[in-house]
């Protein structure tokens, strides 16, 4: 977990030595797709938020999913949230907030062939950063007001693609900054893999972004960087790395196999993920990349993907 914190936090300031992007109006309502992780399991949220003409916004969040691994159901949880952010409208600013509300579940009893309602107090204080007021990156700590052995408060990050909320006056007449790409890809360990991407291109031949994907092995939640070269209409070269949070279980695989003999054994864990990759991209829409992910700096395994860019490239 140190290990994410502090890539992340390399990556920021990266990024804020080159961000030369044109300041962003900012407007009233927005809505964030959210996915988070929590202990070993992972979750999906909804956020919607109005932004006062002050730094401040207020809103309100769904998130469903599994509490702890003794847990068979997906509890739901519903605060009101609000942030005060910092260098509203920049290209990159940060905020710090928190949310309240309550979190229900249904427990099924087989003993008695019936179902338990649950609800408990939720509070959530956090803290993030968000990039062109596009990708949010959040890490927050849960607190349940029955913790033990149906809730359990932790340590928790999450990345959003918002939605709404700003708007921008491109002075670059030829190039759309923002762009997101939705990707699927084989890898020699992880199988099928599905990828979501959300990326700035800067005036320079940069960009950053977010990506989030999910594979048979688990999910990763990265920041990603690339550099852009030979850059012309029809293709484009780019190299670039990546660096964040994993809960995967292929660092477990080889002792599954050989306590078990099987490897839908081995269990998932948290671990830090970086990457390299290569690529190119065809008519600004069509991306071909090669990805090496690394897992702790031990296991390694390849994925080949293909992706839409949708958005970025020329008007």
């Amino acid at each position: 977990m140190r290990k994410f914190i502090l890539s992340f936090a390399l990556l920021l300031l990266a990024g804020t030595s080159f961000a030369q992007a044109p300041e962003r109006k900012v407007t009233a309502g927005e809505v964030e797709v959210i996915i988070a992780t929590f202990g070993s399991f992972s979750s999906l949220g909804l956020e919607g938020r109005y932004n006062f003409r002050s730094p401040w916004d207020v809103g309100f969040r769904v998130n469903n999913g599994r509490i702890n691994a003794d847990s068979g159901s997906y509890p739901t949880t519903y605060d009101i949230v609000s942030d005060y952010n910092f260098r509203q409208g920049k290209p990159i600013s940060f905020f710090v907030g928190a949310g309240m509300g309550v979190t229900t579940r249904e427990d099924y009893d087989s003993y008695t062939n019936s179902t338990n309602r649950h609800t408990v107090f939720h509070f959530m204080p956090r803290a993030g950063v968000e990039f062109f007021n596009r990708a949010r990156l959040t890490a927050y700590y849960n607190t349940f007001s029955n913790k033990g052995q149906s809730y359990t408060n932790g340590l928790g990050f999450s990345a959003g693609l918002v939605f709404g909320g700003s708007k921008i006056e491109n002075k670059d007449k030829n190039t759309y900054h923002f762009e997101f790409e939705p990707s699927v890809g084989i890898a020699t360990q992880s199988f099928i893999n599905f990828s979501l991407e959300a990326r700035y291109n800067f005036l320079r031949p940069w960009d950053v972004g977010v990506n989030a994907a999910i594979d048979f092995c688990g999910f990763r939640i990265t920041t990603v960087g690339d550099y852009l070269f030979l850059r012309k209409k029809n293709a484009t070269l780019f190299c670039g790395l990546g660096a964040g949070y994993a809960i995967t279980d292929i660092l477990n695989i080889d002792e599954a196999l050989d306590t078990y003999g099987d490897a839908c054994c081995a269990e998932s864990e948290g671990c830090f993920c970086f990457y390299p990759r290569v690529g190119v991209e065809l008519l600004e829409r069509f991306r071909l990349t090669a990805t090496v992910n690394t897992y702790n700096f031990k296991t390694a395994e390849l994925l080949l993907s293909f992706g839409v860019a949708i958005g970025g490239g020329s008007k």
